[in-house]
C-alpha cells in the first residue's frame, strides 16, 4: 500500500469516528444500600453496558476523602481485604469486602471514565452502613397497672439502623398464639375491663434482627373467684374440711373466714397465700383447714381489696355439701355456684302451671284409662270354659261348655 492510500485510510477513519455517533456506556445497576455488622463479607456489583473505558471503584469516608480502589479488576487500594473481578456473563464489576471494620462504613462509588476530562464521568453510588439494634424509649413499663373503666395506651417507640418498623401484638397467655397485632407505635384501649388484661409485645423489626419488649396489663378491679373447691371427711359427729379458693385480684387482697357469722381469722388453721402469678394474672391462693365436732354450718369466704370485695360460700348441713362446696365459682359476678337447683325448681314450676292449666284434658285421659281397665278385667274373667258331668252321670255330668264373650 502506497503513501497516499495510507494517508486516505487514516483521514477517512478520523472522518468515520467524529462523524458517526459513538454509543456511551451505561451503568445498569449498582448493589442497593448494605447493613452490615463487625466481620461480614459484602459483595457490591456494578453491571455495564458497553464499556470500552475504564472502570473504577471508589469510596467517600465520612462524605470528605475519595479513595480510589481500582482500575478495572486491577487493585489500587493497599489491603488484603478488598478483591475485584469481572463477571462475563453479567458484564459486572464485583467488588468484595471481607472481616468489615467501622473504616470500611461510607459511600462506595462505580465510575466510568469517558476521558482525560475528570468532569466527563458516568457513575453510582451504593452506601455501607453498620447495623445498629433496636433499643426502646418513651415506651411503656414492662408492667403497668390500670384502672378499670380508665383510657389506657400502650406506647412502643424505638431506634436503630435502619429505622425499625414497630407492630403491637397480644399473645394468648396458655398457647402462646396471636390474639390480635396492630401496626404503630400505639395500642389504644378505650374503658379497659378485665379482658383486656394480658402480655402485650412490642416489636421493632430491622431486616436483620426482631428487638421485642413485653408489656403485662394488670386491670385494677374487686377481687374475682376464679374456682373454690372443698375436701372433707364426716364421720357422725367428727367433722374435718379443707376449703381452697384461687382470687384474680389487682391490688393485694385481705381474706376473712367466717361461720355461721363468727370471724374465723384468728384461732382456726388458715393459710393464705398471694400474689403468685399464674398466665397473665396476679393470682391469690387461700385455704382454710377446719376439724372437731361442732364445725358443720355455713362457712364464708370474704375477699377484700382497696375496689371492693367479693364472697363465696360453703355450706354444710345433715353430712352433705351444698352445690356451693365443690362447683367452680362464677366468673366475674359473685353469684352462689348452686346454679342446678334454681334449674330444677324451675322445671318443676314448668310442670305444676301445666297441669293446672289442662287438669279438664287430664281428667278425661285419667277416666278413660279407668274405664279401659274395667273393660279388661271383665273380659278377663268372662275367658273361661266351664265342664260338665255327661249324661246320666249326675246332673251336671256329660255337658262341656265353652264360653266366649
Amino acid at each position: 500500500m502506497n503513501a497516499a492510500m495510507r494517508i486516505f485510510l487514516l483521514v477517512f477513519l478520523c472522518v468515520v469516528r467524529n462523524v458517526l455517533p459513538q454509543t456511551e456506556p451505561k451503568i445498569l445497576s449498582i448493589t442497593s444500600d448494605q447493613w452490615v455488622t463487625q466481620k461480614d463479607t459484602v459483595i457490591l456489583s456494578c453491571k455495564v453496558q458497553n464499556s470500552g473505558y475504564p472502570l473504577s471503584w471508589k469510596r467517600s469516608i465520612n462524605n470528605s476523602t475519595v479513595e480510589q480502589i481500582s482500575t478495572d479488576t486491577t487493585l489500587i487500594i493497599k489491603n488484603n481485604r478488598f478483591a475485584v473481578n469481572f463477571d462475563s456473563p453479567t458484564s459486572a464489576y464485583i467488588l468484595t469486602i471481607s472481616e468489615i471494620e467501622q473504616s470500611d462504613i461510607g459511600t462506595y462509588i462505580c465510575e466510568i471514565s469517558l476521558g482525560q476530562n475528570s468532569t466527563n464521568l458516568i457513575k453510582a453510588e451504593t452506601k455501607l452502613e453498620f447495623f445498629e439494634e433496636a433499643s426502646y424509649y418513651n415506651s411503656t413499663e414492662t408492667e403497668v397497672q390500670v384502672n378499670e373503666g380508665s383510657n389506657f395506651t400502650i406506647q412502643c417507640y424505638a431506634n436503630g439502623k435502619p429505622k425499625p418498623t414497630i407492630t403491637i401484638k397480644r399473645y394468648d397467655a396458655s398457647s402462646s398464639a396471636i390474639i390480635s397485632s396492630r401496626p404503630g407505635n400505639l395500642w389504644e384501649i378505650d374503658k379497659i375491663t378485665k379482658q383486656d388484661e394480658g402480655n402485650y409485645t412490642c416489636e421493632a423489626d430491622t431486616p436483620a434482627l426482631t428487638v421485642k419488649r413485653n408489656v403485662r396489663v394488670f386491670v385494677i378491679a374487686k377481687p374475682i373467684f376464679l374456682y373454690c373447691t372443698t375436701k372433707y371427711d364426716y364421720y357422725g359427729p367428727k367433722f374435718s374440711a379443707e376449703f381452697v379458693c384461687v382470687i384474680d385480684s389487682v391490688p393485694s387482697i385481705e381474706i376473712f373466714w367466717f361461720r355461721d357469722g363468727k370471724d374465723l381469722t384468728k384461732g382456726e388453721n388458715l393459710t393464705v397465700a398471694t400474689d403468685y402469678s399464674v398466665s397473665d394474672k396476679k393470682l391469690h391462693r387461700a385455704k382454710l383447714n377446719v376439724s372437731g365436732e361442732e364445725k358443720v354450718g355455713v362457712y364464708l369466704i370474704t375477699a377484700r381489696n382497696k375496689v371492693g370485695d367479693a364472697n363465696r360460700t360453703f355450706a354444710f348441713s345433715n353430712g352433705t355439701w351444698s352445690a356451693t362446696a365443690n362447683s367452680p365459682c362464677g366468673i366475674p359476678e359473685d353469684s352462689a355456684c348452686g346454679s342446678n337447683f334454681w334449674i330444677w325448681f324451675a322445671i318443676c314450676v314448668v310442670l305444676i302451671i301445666e297441669i293446672i292449666l289442662h287438669r279438664e284434658q287430664l281428667k278425661l285421659v285419667f277416666g278413660n284409662g279407668k274405664k279401659w281397665c274395667e273393660e279388661q278385667f271383665h273380659n278377663f274373667q268372662g275367658r273361661q270354659v266351664v265342664q260338665q258331668s255327661a249324661p246320666g252321670t249326675g246332673p251336671d255330668q256329660g255337658l262341656r261348655t265353652t264360653s266366649f264373650d
